[in-house]
Formats: C-alpha cells, structure tokens, sequence
C-alpha cells in the first residue's frame, strides 16, 4: 500500500512533467538527452554509444531507446537503424 503522500508526490512529478512539456515541448528526461547528444557531438565531432547516454544520464538502455524514438518522432534527431553513432540533432 502507498502512503497519501507517496501518491501526492507522484500526482506533483506527473503535474510538472506534464508542465515541462507543454513549455519546452519536451519532458525533462528528454531535454536532458537532447543536451547531452548535442554537447557529446560538440566535444567529440560523432555522437553518443545508447550506451553512454544510459550511463551519462542515468537512465537504463530501455529508456534511453524510449526516449531517442519520442525525440524523434518530435523531430528534435534523425538517426541511421543499424548504423551506431548516427544521432544528428536537428535543431
């Protein structure tokens, strides 16, 4: 059984999720990715292993995978299926 307050605090996180994402159009995992791909891309000129952007931003590989399929379908990457390292940022 939950606490009332483990449930308050969940209904809050979903509130400012939800908030974050009419702002920026984004969730903040998704911003936290985004920024990370661009500032790896920036620093090393090809972008980011699935797998240091799960231990960069500390997010396990199935969420990682969750999150670059939404930011595509916003058209924030492309990316090459099958091809490793071929994140681009399109903004």
């Amino acid at each position: 059984p939950h606490s009332e307050q483990e449930d308050w605090s969940k209904q809050m996180n979903t509130v400012v999720a939800v908030e974050n994402e009419l702002k920026h159009g984004m969730t903040p995992r998704q911003k936290t990715v985004l920024d990370y791909v661009r500032d790896y891309i920036e620093l090393h000129e090809y972008s980011p292993s699935m797998r240091e952007i799960s231990d960069n931003c500390d997010i396990h590989l199935s969420g990682v995978a969750r999150v670059l399929n939404s930011l595509e379908k916003r058209r924030r990457i492309s990316r090459l299926y099958g091809v490793s390292r071929s994140l681009v940022v399109l903004d």
